[in-house]
């Protein structure tokens, strides 16, 4: 289950303050959860193949043949 009220939390810090990076990897991680979707950030994405969070291209990169692109 999401935790809604830290979602809150990190969303009113991030427009107040800022977020560190673990609280940023934090909110991203919820927000997967909420959508039910695979978590990948951009330090995990510059990881090579197997060793990432999911399969997400890093800027610039073209996806695999049978693998759509994040803008298309």
């Amino acid at each position: 289950m999401v935790d809604e009220k830290r979602i809150e939390e990190l969303i009113d810090k991030r427009h107040e303050t800022g977020l560190s990076d673990a609280e940023a990897d934090e909110l991203g991680k919820l927000f997967a959860e909420k959508e039910g979707k695979p978590y990948s950030n951009a330090k995990l994405s510059k990881l090579p193949p197997g060793e990432r969070g999911g399969d997400v291209s890093a800027a610039g990169e073209s996806a695999s043949p049978g693998q759509e692109h994040p803008a298309s």
